[in-house]
């Protein structure tokens, strides 16, 4: 009797064990069944930020001459071809005017710019206003001419130049109204101006 009942005991013992195993491994495979917290993305996870915008206004090149530093089209800064002595006043900082024009389509006057007072800085015409003015060294039109260019540059800018026995001229692309003027010496300009087609005042 006694080696039957710790039989039965060992086999009622064997069976717990295994019960407990089978409920184990069935929580394992339910914890391995549901995804984990940790690696679940997160709900407040901000979104990648969006490509800056784009500008398409395109930025102003480095050395880029604004249009109130070009020697041209309609002149140099405030200074316009076509105005009259009158207004000229108002640019008493940037010329001065050194000599008044009379009535006659000859009669002309002259200004000077005010940090270069020794050198003509353009002409007035007593019926057109001012009728040319002349560029300093530095002073550049918008396709890149300035005093000391090459003659194969200008031509370049300018297919369609004129060449005279004085000076040779070109159309102002972006002013049918007015003409660039360029006196040659040794295969660069040497004097560069801006003035009307007609005007009376020099050669």
């Amino acid at each position: 009797m006694t080696v039957s009942l710790v039989t039965a005991l060992a086999a009622c013992g064997g069976g717990n064990d295994e019960d407990e195993g089978n409920q184990a491994a069935a929580s394992r495979q339910k914890e391995s069944a549901t995804p984990s917290a940790q690696t679940s993305p997160s709900a407040q996870e901000s979104a990648p930020a969006p490509d800056a915008a784009v500008s398409d206004t395109p930025a102003q090149k480095q050395g880029e001459q604004s249009d109130a530093e070009m020697f041209g089209p309609q002149g140099y800064g405030e200074l316009k071809l076509g105005m009259r002595p009158s207004e000229l006043a108002g640019l008493s900082q940037l010329l001065k005017v050194t000599a008044q024009p009379g009535k006659g389509a000859s009669e002309c006057g002259t200004f000077a710019w005010r940090d270069d007072a020794g050198e003509i800085g353009g002409y007035i015409s007593g019926q057109q206003g001012v009728s040319s003015v002349f560029a300093k060294p530095g002073w550049k039109t918008r396709e890149g001419i300035a005093v000391g260019s090459s003659t194969t540059d200008v031509k370049a800018a300018y297919p369609k130049l004129k060449e005279g026995p004085n000076y040779s001229s070109a159309e102002v692309p972006q002013n049918s109204s007015a003409e660039y003027g360029f006196l040659f010496a040794g295969g660069k300009v040497k004097t560069l101006l801006l003035s009307t087609p007609d005007q009376t005042c020099h050669n």
